[in-house]
């Protein structure tokens, strides 16, 4: 029995997370979409869609229920290769979940590296995830508040001095 994980069913967090008749949620991404929705002097406000499924099996495997879901994210990336996230968006609740998570990470890297040179030099997807998801637990901005993610230059730290932190554990 050492050998084999007993808490894989909750995260290995059985304090936290309980799973009361043994079911699981496993989720699939089906469509991304990220788009400019305004464009300024200082920078660019993005819009990301994700739609995904997700599906409860039991622990034979039988599918028990399955449903779709969209989220829609919007952030903004200034002229310096900052990214900032409102945490207190209606979806963001959406963040516990680690496939959207790192689809959004993904989307929010590509369209900051493509709008601004040398921008998130030194950061990886993993970490903006990670970082993402650690800002909506502790989340300790106010709705219109914002968390910075990134900058430019050959310095990890640029506008976000604790990104090390992110990419270090992720």
């Amino acid at each position: 029995m050492l050998s084999k994980n007993m808490f894989i069913y909750c995260e290995n967090n059985p304090i936290s997370r309980i799973d009361t008749d043994g079911d699981r949620w496993t989720h699939v991404i089906e469509q991304t979409e990220t788009e400019t929705i305004e464009e300024k002097e200082s920078g660019s406000t993005f819009q990301t869609t994700i739609v995904f499924t997700s599906t409860k099996t039991n622990w034979l495997g039988k599918e028990i229920e399955s449903k779709e879901t969209t989220a829609t994210f919007v952030y903004y990336i200034s002229n310096d290769g900052a990214i900032a996230f409102d945490n207190t968006q209606d979806n963001s609740h959406y963040l516990k979940n680690k496939t959207v998570r790192e689809k959004l990470a993904e989307e929010m890297y590509n369209s900051c590296v493509n709008s601004v040179e040398e921008s998130l030099s030194k950061r990886t997807i993993e970490g903006i995830s990670s970082e993402l998801y650690w800002h909506y637990k502790f989340s300790f901005t106010k709705p219109g508040e914002t968390a910075n993610i990134g900058g430019r230059g050959k310095d990890v730290l640029g506008k976000d001095s604790n990104a090390w932190i992110f990419e270090w554990f992720s």
